[in-house]
């Protein structure tokens, strides 16, 4: 089987700001802060170039003067209670408004232009430790003309990374081992598990990361190195493997791994999405030690949110949980524009346990609430949020977690990037907040996604203090870029004809 590809990124900065002020004000100087910094265009979102074999450094993207379309899909409550409906949108709410009725009208109008500007559908939540949003724009379904609901499930790309690798801190938490223990004796014994059960259905002649690299140093790789991505372990994730998905082709983790074999040691050390993978076999094994296909990847995730994900890891395509289409413009040979649409195509999940994830909106900005905010899953945040600069890439990368934040304000999270659909999800300690965008088109360079997440969180900003502040312009610098300009302007163009 060719390389593989995955989706990836994005994540933001945990140095908090000390002071003697009391609560209130410190609240009110950060709110005050956040704004501030949004302005100054701040919000550095990293992103993979070609879905994971490198990382490039962007600026937030831009866009133009807003619209005044009505309909705002509604989320209240918990993500497990997430109802599909509307509201008016674009006039102020009243006094004691709930979050949902104030998000709605701070930014319903924005997104709405978006989504006609991007050519696609928006979906955006907000979690909050008492409450909940969560609005929804643009076209789903370009055969069919149908518009989205919160409760739609998306492809979610490498914002699977958190997920596995809150589930690994959780099991440190409970003494299963040290993050700084070697990883190979528990993926061997997992490996050697698996074998055997399948018997003569293994047909791999490797039943060890020793074997399977002819290398003994990946012996001496630690649990925390695969988690930081600084383990030298190829990405599966590299440019031919599109076109061998895009035919409706896909692969197992096994043969993933398979697939790399020959392109180890990676150097210098740098992403690559091939580390969770191998941190998802730890997971299964402590989990319930069942094969890949069938073990339970949310095994140690709050039990309201479990049922409620979901899992490409045994041939599923993403058509199977959700009538969301998935539209691939990227570019192709010769220059020319791609499209392909992955909704049947079981390629969108490739890479078991680092980008295989499918749920809501409202569903994974709770997960992620949880884990930052709440940190039900793991006491380890801290050693999520030890953030190191890349020298090759320029990102700042913890512990399954990217930082795109600046000393003060931090905000953390990931990024997605997979086949057709891009996304962003990332926590504000400062705001105490989970904020989630996903689009279902894939373009160069993510520029929908970053720009509508920069306003989502002003849009959030607004609810929260009386500060006066045009989303808009507090996007206004952010990655001002000739791609974002030529797509978006040529969109917004049809549209007008």
């Amino acid at each position: 089987m060719q390389d593989l590809e995955s989706h990836e990124t994005s994540g933001l900065l945990n140095k908090q700001s000390s002071t003697s002020q009391t609560q209130p004000q410190r609240r009110a100087v950060a709110l005050t802060i956040v704004v501030a910094l949004v302005a100054t265009t701040a919000l550095v979102n990293l992103v993979p170039s070609g879905r994971g074999g490198g990382l490039r450094a962007t600026r937030l993207e831009v866009g133009a003067a807003a619209a005044d379309d009505d309909a705002a899909s509604v989320a209240t409550g918990s993500a497990a209670a997430v109802t599909d409906s509307t509201v008016k949108a674009g006039s102020a709410p009243a006094a004691g408004a709930s979050l949902q009725d104030k998000f709605a009208a701070a930014f319903q109008s924005i997104l709405d232009e978006e989504a006609t500007a991007w050519d696609c559908a928006f979906s955006v939540a907000v979690k909050t430790e008492g409450e909940s949003a969560a609005l929804t724009a643009g076209v789903i379904d370009k055969a069919t003309g149908a518009t989205g609901k919160p409760s739609d499930v998306w492809a979610w790309g490498s914002v699977t990374k958190p997920l596995t690798g809150a589930q690994v801190l959780h099991l440190a938490d409970e003494g299963k081992f040290d993050l700084d223990d070697a990883a190979a004796p528990i993926i061997d014994e997992y490996i050697q598990n698996i074998a055997q059960q399948q018997g003569d259905a293994w047909n791999f002649t490797w039943t060890s990361l020793e074997e399977l690299f002819q290398n003994a140093s990946v012996n001496d790789i630690t649990i925390r190195q695969l988690l930081a991505m600084q383990a030298p372990i190829p990405d599966f994730d590299t440019g031919g493997l599109r076109d061998y998905l895009a035919s409706g082709k896909s692969g197992t983790a096994w043969q993933v791994l398979d697939s790399v074999k020959d392109a180890y040691p990676l150097t210098p050390l740098q992403y690559s999405s091939t580390n969770f993978v191998l941190l998802g076999m730890i997971v299964a094994h402590f989990a319930d030690g069942l094969p890949l296909e069938e073990t339970d990847q949310a095994y140690y995730l709050p039990s309201h949110l479990k049922s409620q994900l979901h899992f490409g890891q045994n041939g599923q395509t993403a058509s199977e949980w959700t009538d969301v289409k998935f539209y691939d413009r990227t570019a192709g040979k010769a220059g020319e524009v791609r499209h392909d649409e992955w909704s049947e195509k079981p390629g969108i999940f490739i890479g078991w346990g680092a980008s295989d994830l499918a749920a809501s909106v409202p569903v994974v900005a709770e997960l992620f609430y949880e884990i930052y905010g709440a940190q039900t899953v793991t006491k380890q945040v801290d050693e999520m949020l030890k953030f190191h600069h890349d020298p090759v890439w320029g990102y700042e990368y913890g512990l399954a977690t990217m930082s795109a934040g600046v000393p003060g304000i931090p905000m953390y999270g990931h990024g997605g990037d997979t086949y057709g659909a891009e996304s962003q999800a990332h926590y504000s300690p400062v705001l105490k907040a989970s904020v989630v965008v996903a689009s279902n088109v894939e373009i160069p360079h993510e520029s929908q996604t970053k720009y509508v997440n920069c306003m989502a969180w002003a849009a959030l900003v607004k609810t929260m203090t009386p500060l006066a502040h045009s989303i808009r312009e507090s996007c206004n610098d952010i990655g001002n870029t000739v791609p974002r300009d030529l797509y978006r302007d040529q969109n917004l163009r049809k549209a007008s004809n």
